[in-house]
This record gives C-alpha cells, structure tokens and sequence, in this order.
C-alpha cells in the first residue's frame, strides 16, 4: 500500500526520548525506494489511486456499482500472504531482546476508511442509512480479514507485542 507514510529516523527518534517503536504488517505492493511514486497506482483490493499534491487519494472504487450478491461474493486480498509478515518475527525479536522501547504492533486495516475504500465514501455513506445490509456485508468482509491477519501476526510475535494499534477514521474535524 502507498500511502506514504514516513518512518522517522531512529536518530530523530532517540533525541526526542520516544519509548516505543512500531511494527508493521507489510503490503505485498509496497515500494522499497522512495522514487518509486506514479501518478497512479491500483491496490491489492481493486481501488485506484491518484497523487495529488503530498497525499494518494482513492478515485476507482471496484465496488462502487456492486450488489449485494456481488459484494458477499468479492474475493477480499490473501491476508496469509508470506509477504505481508517479511522480516516481522526478527524485527519484534530485535526490538525485544536489544532495545529497551514499547513495541507498537499495527497489523489491522481501518475498517471504515477500506470500506469506503471500496465501495466510494457517498456510496458507503448512502449503504449505511439506505441499505446496511450492503455496508454490513462490506464491513463484514474488511473484518474477517483484519481478524485473519491480525491472528497471523499475533502468532508470529504477539508474545513479544507490548500494544496493539487498531485504527480507523469515525470522525470530523468538530465530531463524530
């Protein structure tokens, strides 16, 4: 996933006194080098994205139009995907045997923001007061898979794992 999320430097991080590190659950998609940023770019889940200014943001959603039965029947990404845990259980390791810092496991998708991802946030917003039963079905779905690979991490390295991060986007800038 290109979401350009920065990972500050462990010398900025140390000068600041930061206690804790975080461990990621990986993107089969994901770049390695930082000029490695198109115009454009399709996830793993089917969505589009476009660069615009410093940010990606979703154009294409692959569920936009779907039905219901498309929805239950929409094959989500593998979530035990080798690449997704690459290198996880000898950073953890790392981390817990060499350092002294919390470590902050982050291994779960938000599941508004996927949803939305999917299905286009005017359509999700419709679904959830029009027809839940499409926006549960698509909730549903996001879910399991976070459950899937959340379980996946948690037995490659859970023991070591001092706080689990689990976020999503419920809110405005002044509410719910």
């Amino acid at each position: 996933r290109m979401r350009q999320v920065a990972k500050p430097d462990e010398q900025l991080l140390e000068k600041l006194n930061i206690d804790t590190r975080y461990v990621y659950v990986k993107s089969p998609a994901s770049r390695e080098c930082s000029e490695c940023f198109p115009e454009t770019y399709v996830d793993e889940w089917g969505t589009r994205f476009r660069k615009s200014g410093y940010y990606y943001e979703p154009i294409e959603f692959p569920l936009q139009k779907a039905n219901l039965a498309q929805i239950r029947a929409y094959q989500v990404p593998d979530p035990h995907l080798p690449e997704r845990f690459r290198g996880l259980e000898e950073e953890v390791l790392y981390l817990h045997e060499k350092t002294k810092y919390a470590i902050v496991a982050g291994f779960t998708r938000p599941l508004f923001e996927q949803a939305w991802f999917l299905r286009g946030f005017e359509q999700f917003l419709q679904d959830i007061v029009l027809d839940f039963e499409i926006a549960e079905a698509l909730l549903e779905k996001v879910l399991e898979f976070n459950i899937q690979v959340s379980s996946h991490f948690l037995k490659l390295a859970g023991k070591y794992i001092d706080i689990a991060l689990i976020v999503s986007d419920f809110g405005t800038q002044d509410g719910m």
